[in-house]
């Protein structure tokens, strides 16, 4: 069923204080709830990439704890040409920016966004960290399934799915893509039913890789 406030009010008839008044904080509370729900999504997402720094300082020292005293001299060659720092991978960059916030979309559409503004550099393909946090409350039956992808993507990654039958449904996910000299990512809805979602899509990080 859909979401209702306690009291309604029929025209020509005087409404009572505490029942308008009641319906406010019904209201007020219902967007508390949902502001409460995107706080913590956000934390979520804060936490899991500080988790990603600290595996990413992890894996670097121990490359340098490699003993590479015994390799050969056509071995040291070969390190050498690897060494091109244009071949390297490089270390992540925190870029907190919103790319997308309150957007609707509706089913079977897909919507896109330029990261050209948010990577430094047009040349180089890029891994970027992002979030993307989702609600729907139209229709009776509210549902969604949305996708993300990269220019450099053939296929939509899912991130937020979700459906309920009393007309209010929250989802988010956090997802790590590649994406290349295009600098698009795409926001898809496959849901079946007609209702219009809601998101708010994130950059977080970006690095550069080969």
């Amino acid at each position: 069923m859909t979401y209702g406030v306690p009291y309604s009010f029929v025209p020509g008839t005087k409404a009572k204080a505490d029942e308008v008044n009641a319906n406010f904080i019904d209201v007020l509370s219902k967007i508390e709830d949902t502001n409460t729900r995107i706080d913590d999504s956000n934390s979520t997402i804060t936490s899991g990439l500080e988790e990603v720094n600290e595996k990413i300082e992890e894996a670097k020292a121990e490359c340098l704890d490699l003993d590479l005293s015994n390799i050969s001299a056509t071995g040291k060659k070969l390190f050498d040409a690897k060494a091109n720092t244009s071949a390297l991978d490089g270390s992540w960059t925190v870029k907190q920016v919103t790319i997308a916030s309150d957007k609707g979309i509706s089913k079977s559409t897909t919507q896109s966004f330029s990261l050209s503004s948010y990577l430094p550099d047009k040349t180089n393909k890029y891994e970027i960290l992002v979030s993307l946090a989702a609600t729907s409350d139209t229709g009776s039956h509210s549902c969604f399934f949305l996708y993300l992808k990269t220019d450099y993507l053939s296929t939509n990654m899912p991130i937020c799915r979700a459906s309920r039958a009393d007309g209010y449904a929250f989802s988010a996910g956090i997802a790590t893509l590649l994406t290349s000299s295009g600098r698009k990512i795409y926001v898809y809805n496959t849901a079946s039913a007609n209702d219009t979602s809601t998101y708010t899509l994130k950059l977080h990080a970006y690095r550069r890789v080969k």
